[in-house]
C-alpha cells in the first residue's frame, strides 16, 4: 500500500515523523561548501552549502522553521546522520557504474556533476543539464527546463533540492514514466522517500562512525572530491525496480 500521501516537503514529512533534539547533536561545523553535524551515536551527516548559510538558532533551541533556509540545512544533515545508519542498503558504488543509461534517450540533469558529466559523455551519453549557479557552454538555458522535464525519460538531480526545497517543483513537473535519481552525499537513505513521484534510486554516502577528521575537512572548507576518503558510496532502490 502506498500509506497516506506525503508532504510536498520530505522536510515536512520527516520533521513530522521524527523531530528535531539540538541535545542529541554532540558537535558541528560548517566549511564552504558543506555543513556536518555529529550526533552522540557518532553518526555523521551533512548538507551542502551554495547560497544560504547555516543558522545555528535551531541548534541553540529555535523551533525548526522550514520557511528558513538556514534551518533546512541543519535539518537535512541531521536527518543523513538519525535515519541512513539503519537503512540497509542495496549496494555500494558510483551512479555511472552501476546505472545502464544506454537505454534512456532524453536524460536530464539537475546541478552539474562534472566528473559525472565528462563519463557519461565519453560513452557517448549526451544529457541535458541546468544548473542556475554555474555559467559554461554545456549548461542549458534555465528556459528549457520546463519543457526538458516533460520530455525526460530519465532524470539526475541532487540531493541538495531536498534542502532548498526545490525538489517538489522539480520532479512534480516529469513524466509519468521518467526514472528519477537523486544522487548526491546530502541525500537522506530513507525508503519513504520512494514515495514520492518517480524516484527510483538514491545515491548517498555514509560515514565512518565518529570520525571526526571528515569534520575537520568540512570544516576546512572542502568540497566532496576531498571528502572521498571519508565516506562510502551507497545507494537503496525502490521495491521490484532494477539499475
Amino acid at each position: 500500500m502506498a500509506g497516506p500521501q506525503l508532504p510536498h516537503d520530505p522536510l515536512e514529512h520527516y520533521l513530522s515523523h521524527w523531530g528535531f533534539d539540538p541535545l542529541r547533536v554532540d558537535s558541528y561545523v560548517a566549511g564552504a561548501k558543506y555543513f556536518a553535524l555529529m550526533l552522540d551515536s557518532g553518526n555523521i551527516g551533512i548538507s551542502a552549502i551554495y547560497e544560504h548559510l547555516p543558522d545555528d538558532s535551531l541548534l541553540r533551541g529555535a523551533t525548526p522553521d522550514l520557511t528558513n533556509m538556514g534551518h533546512r540545512i541543519i535539518l537535512n544533515a541531521w536527518f543523513n546522520a538519525l535515519l541512513n545508519y539503519d537503512t540497509p542498503v542495496d549496494g555500494d558504488g558510483d551512479i555511472f557504474d552501476v546505472t545502464d543509461f544506454s537505454r534512456y534517450d532524453n536524460i536530464v540533469m539537475i546541478g552539474w556533476f562534472g566528473t559525472l558529466l565528462d563519463k557519461m559523455e565519453s560513452y557517448g551519453v549526451k544529457p541535458v543539464v541546468f544548473d542556475r549557479l554555474h555559467d559554461d557552454p554545456v549548461l542549458a538555458p534555465p528556459e528549457m527546463l520546463e519543457e526538458s522535464l516533460a520530455g525526460a525519460d530519465s532524470l539526475i538531480i541532487t540531493g541538495t533540492t531536498i534542502s532548498n526545497n526545490t525538489f517538489s517543483g522539480i520532479v512534480s513537473a516529469t513524466a509519468a514514466e521518467c526514472d528519477t535519481l537523486l544522487l548526491g552525499p546530502s541525500n537522506i537513505l530513507h525508503r519513504d522517500m520512494f514515495r514520492y513521484r518517480n524516484i527510483k534510486v538514491i545515491f548517498g554516502s555514509l560515514f565512518r562512525n565518529g570520525d571526526t577528521g571528515l569534520l575537520d575537512l568540512v570544516a576546512m572548507g572542502h568540497g566532496t572530491r576531498e571528502l572521498m576518503g571519508n565516506l562510502k558510496k551507497v545507494y537503496i532502490c525502490k521495491d521490484n525496480w532494477r539499475l
